[in-house]
This record gives C-alpha cells, structure tokens and sequence, in this order.
C-alpha cells in the first residue's frame, strides 16, 4: 500500500525538543486568508507556482517572486496538484484528478498561461514527480483490481516503465518517491511487513533498489521521516515541524554523516522544491487539525435521517479505520476507530460519542483485528518467515503482543473474527516474505479452544476474508477471490456459520472488478453498500432472501449540515451511519528560505 508522505508522517512522529535557530524565511503568497500550497520554485528563482483557492477552487497560480499579484494559470473542473517547473522554466507540470478519484491526467502549461498539453491519462495517481533533468515523470499508479506499481515514463508521453525492484519489495506502506539529483535514481520511504521504515535508492532503469542506511540514521537522531526533495547529496525533509537535512553518497546512494536541522520549526515547515540557485520553496502551515463526524443512515431505506453530527471535539490529528486503508479492524458496528498521532488505537462510541482506548500500542508488523464486543485484540506476531497469533484484552490492561495469550505457533496470519467473536478467520499460507503467486486459503480457528479446520477454498484463485460483516444480522461476510500472481479480484458475500461453506453458496457482488470504483463500504450491520460514483453518493441494497442486488441508488443528504461529506475524504460505514474524517488545517501559505552552504 503506497500513502503520500504528508498523510501519513504525522503517524510516526513525537515532538522534537527546542528549535534551532536557522536561516531566514521569506514570505511570498499573499497574507489574505487564502491557502497557497504545494510550492514549485522556478530554477532561476525568479517565479514560484503554487495551489491556491483565491477563485473558489484549488486552481494552479504563477507569482514573481519580486513581488505583484498571481496570475491564474488553470480553469479546471477537477482537482489540480503537484506542480513542477522543467528545467528549462518555460513550462510547467502538473496533475488534474477525476472528482471521485479514480482517473488522473498529467498536463504541462506555458509559464505565461495558455492551452495546456495533455501528457499521460491514467487511473488514480497520487502525485507526480518531474526529474531534475526534466525527461522523466515517476508516479505510483492505483487501478482497482490491480496491485499498485511505481513507473517511470517520459515527459514527451509514450508507454509508463514499470519498476519491478519496487514491485517485489515486500512493503507494508511506502511513501510518494524523490528523484536523486542525478536524475538516474528515486529515493522511496517504505516499511516492510516486518521492520523499520527505510530509505531505498531505486534505479529508473529497472534494476535492483540500494538500501541507503538513512532510516537508522535518521531513528538514532528521534526520526522517521520520509524523503522530500534532493539537490546535490543534499537530502531534505520535515523533521516534524522544522526542514531538516541529511547527506546520501551520489556514487553509493548510502547515507554520510548525521542529520542537520536547517530552519527554526516555529511553524510547520515542508520543503518542496529548490532553485538552481539554491533557494528552497516552503510550503508553511500553521496547524493541523483533524475531527471525525456521523451521517445517521437508516437500516430501511439506506438514506441520511438526520444532519451531519460531529463526533470529535479534540482537533488531534487521527487515521480513521476502514476497508481498504490502512486497515479494518472489525470490532463493535456501533463504534468507530482511529489511530491518534504516535501509536495506540481508539474507539469512539457513535451514539455518545465517548472515546475509549482499546490498543494502548499500536503492533509495528500487522495491523490486529478486535473482537465484536470490543473486548479482546488478536495479534500476528512474525516468527520466523510465519506468523504466531495472540489474544489480549482490550485497553491498557491487554498491554501488547508481548504479553498476549498465543492461540498458535507459526500458523499464519490473522484476518478477523467471526460475526459471534467465537472464531478467528485467518491464512495459514500468509508468510513474512510476501509471494504474491502463493495460493491462499482460509481457516477457522476456535478462540476458546484453539481447534482449527479448512473454511474457506477455491480450486484455482486465492481467497482473503477481513472480518467485515454485511446484513441486519451481521449473517454475511465480505470475501475477496483473485487468482494467484494477479491484481484483479472479485468480491463476494459468504454465508456465517462454523462448517466450511462451499463455493455454490457464493454470492458474487455486481460491479465489483478491475474497473469499479476504488472504495466501497458495507454497513456490518445492515443491507446497503455505498460507493462513490463521480462526486455522488451511491447505495445498493442487498436482499438477504432472495440473494440479489438492488440497482444503484443516489444518497440524498439532510439539508442544514455544517459539513458535507466529499469523495476524497476518509470514509467508512459502521452501525448507526456513515462516519468520515475531515482534514482542517490553518490556512498554509509559501515561504521561501536561503539554502545554507
């Protein structure tokens, strides 16, 4: 799973202590109210591009860095982000995404305005880099169905490379790459299913990736950062709050010497690009702010019965657990959970609203499921190239995977509880060295007496299940069948009861493939699944007697919300409704700063 450095650094961080001293920043966007981000310095230094909302969208905008007003480049009408001048400052890169998310389009633009040129069309694309040289674009690449692959493609078009070095690497999450400053190599953050976040050199032209040893160098240091832009051996990044540096060897790529604090970090300070020159574009925020609210559905009809209501009042930054990223933990359909800044994981009661902790420490190697009653945790614990799985209590009293029961040695990897909390579904085939083309299965092993047996088999194709529940009576479980070595897979529904259920008794979800939308949530606790279609809400019902689908439906929402739930917003769907999460930041304006030699 590949997430953008900024959406998930803060996950990873503690304060930083004091602040040094550092060179001075220079405002440039307007003091207005406006927000101005993303910052793109031109390589003479003389003009800075950013994202700003002074239309009443996110629009790209070119200003002189002198001084005068921005001139508005793009009149989109979808989303426009990560700008980047070619070398040449001639033109300028950027990327144009669908309102739901789904497909993306690189453009380049006149520096003096004008028609943009359509440079590549593809699926969801997170962002794109330019390289130093300005011959080649690197983005990860998102298609339903499919695996996520980094490529590389030339910024003339023509056919993307795939990286196959970053394909094989075992990755739990990485993060969005850095071109070195040759142009030759990408700098990526990544964290495997089993260790620490490091730092991976990988070549453009498909060969094998260079550990670069930043990643322990960085830890000694009380980081654990990702990479955001490199000029000469010279890497930068936000150390927290502050920009921060460290020194890679251009003939190895390995790490040289300690890391350096170069700004004061008295606002929160990203470095985005930097000049021929050597002037570094900031893009500065002054907080970040994250709070998750309740749209009430009703079981009958699928729709809202009432206005949007906030659930958090506390302003902590906080990932909200889901389907798809960055896990779904099962556990109580009247909750929903959260990972707060630095570790743990937290439920929030939807009805009062109560916030309770249920993983006083978040386990580094897979992410746990929780029972149905919120009570218990069960863990997978790498041993060996296997897996051994644990049971805790709930809360500061189920201490870690380290004081856990073991409920079996080398067994395999957990993926969720029954609907009744009796069982654990889990993949006796699932290794620490992850083999894309190793066939898997799922078993059932008894919590109370730690029995097992075969649940769930395809002749051919792999099977997964996450403990995800659908129906009134939480009767149904979501299953994913694709062949092995593949990325396209299917969705069906599975009928709940402790004997194996056969392949007849699948129910295959209609729309679901290598082309449907990306994110779709089901209630655990009723008959509706919602998805995205553009920038509406869709519903489909389930018909639990007759085994079928109704025909997609538009949500329509209660008017008189404070806040309206958006398709790029982190979503999921628990018991009583819909819960999401909203970003709020302080307005974020561009700074720019004198590299120190």
């Amino acid at each position: 799973m590949l997430v953008a450095a900024g959406a998930f650094a803060w996950f990873y961080l503690g304060s930083r202590g004091n602040q040094a001293k550092g060179p001075d920043l220079v405002r440039v966007s307007p003091d207005d109210g406006h927000s101005y981000s993303e910052p793109a310095i031109s390589p003479d230094g003389g003009f800075v591009a950013y994202i700003s909302d002074r239309s009443g969208k996110k629009e790209l905008w070119l200003q002189q860095v002198g001084g005068g007003d921005p001139i508005q480049l793009t009149h989109s009408d979808e989303k426009v982000k990560s700008p980047a001048f070619f070398p040449d400052g001639r033109r300028i890169l950027y990327e144009r995404t669908s309102a739901d998310g789904t497909k993306s389009t690189i453009e380049a633009i006149s520096t003096l305005g004008g028609e943009p040129q359509v440079l590549i069309q593809g699926g969801r694309i997170p962002a794109v880099v330019l390289s130093p040289d300005g011959r080649q674009i690197a983005y990860p690449e998102f298609s339903h169905g499919v695996a996520p692959r980094l490529v590389t493609i030339s910024s003339n078009g023509g056919r993307p490379r795939e990286l196959p070095a970053w394909a094989r690497m075992p990755k739990l999450l990485s993060a969005m790459p850095v071109w070195t400053s040759d142009s030759r190599y990408l700098l990526c953050w990544m964290k495997p299913r089993a260790g620490e976040w490091k730092w991976f050199a990988f070549p453009a032209d498909g060969g094998n990736q260079v550990a670069t040893g930043a990643g322990a160098a960085l830890r000694v240091a009380g980081l654990n950062v990702a990479p955001r832009l490199m000029t000469g051996d010279r890497v930068l990044f936000n150390g927290g709050r502050s920009v921060w540096e460290i020194r890679l060897s251009p003939s190895s790529w390995r790490v040289q010497g300690v890391p350096h604090q170069l700004a004061s970090g008295t606002l929160d300070e990203s470095p985005c690009s930097v000049s021929a020159t050597g002037t570094v574009a900031l893009q500065v925020v002054g907080s970040y702010l994250n709070n998750l609210y309740l749209i009430p559905l009703s079981a009958a009809t699928g729709q809202p019965t009432g206005v949007v209501r906030r659930l958090t009042q506390d302003g902590r930054q906080k990932l909200l657990a889901r389907a798809r990223f960055p896990w779904n933990p099962g556990g109580d359909p009247g909750s929903a959970y959260f990972m707060p800044a630095g570790s743990g994981v937290y439920a929030v009661d939807l009805a009062s609203s109560k916030q309770t902790l249920v993983i006083a420490r978040l386990p580094p190697i897979v992410f746990p499921a929780i029972s149905p009653d919120g009570r218990q945790v069960a863990y997978s614990v790498a041993e060996g190239d296997s897996y051994s799985i644990r049971l805790s209590e709930s809360g500061e009293a189920g201490g870690g995977p380290e004081e856990a029961r073991v409920l079996c040695k080398a067994c395999g990897r957990v993926q969720g509880f029954s609907p009744d909390g009796r069982f654990l579904f889990y993949c006796p085939e699932c290794k620490v060295k992850h083999d894309p083309k190793r066939k898997t299965t799922v078993r059932l092993l008894e919590v109370a007496s730690g029995k097992d047996w075969p649940w769930l088999e395809h002749p051919t194709d792999s099977v997964s299940v996450d403990g995800r529940t659908f129906g009134q009576d939480s009767g149904w479980l979501y299953m994913d069948l694709k062949p092995p070595g593949s990325g396209a897979s299917r969705g069906y529904l599975v009928p709940w009861r402790e004997e194996p259920v056969p392949q007849s008794e699948w129910i295959e979800i209609p729309g679901f493939g290598p082309t449907s939308t990306p994110q779709w949530e089901a209630s655990p606790t009723g008959n509706f699944y919602y998805f995205f279609e553009g920038s509406k809400l869709m519903a489909v019902a389930f018909d639990s007697r007759r085994k079928s689908f109704s025909e997609p439906h538009e949500v329509v929402f209660v008017p008189g919300s404070a806040v309206t739930l958006k398709p790029d917003d982190d979503w999921t769907v628990r018991g009583p409704g819909l819960v999401f999460s909203r970003q709020e930041t302080g307005n974020s304006s561009v700074w720019l700063m004198k590299l120190p030699r």
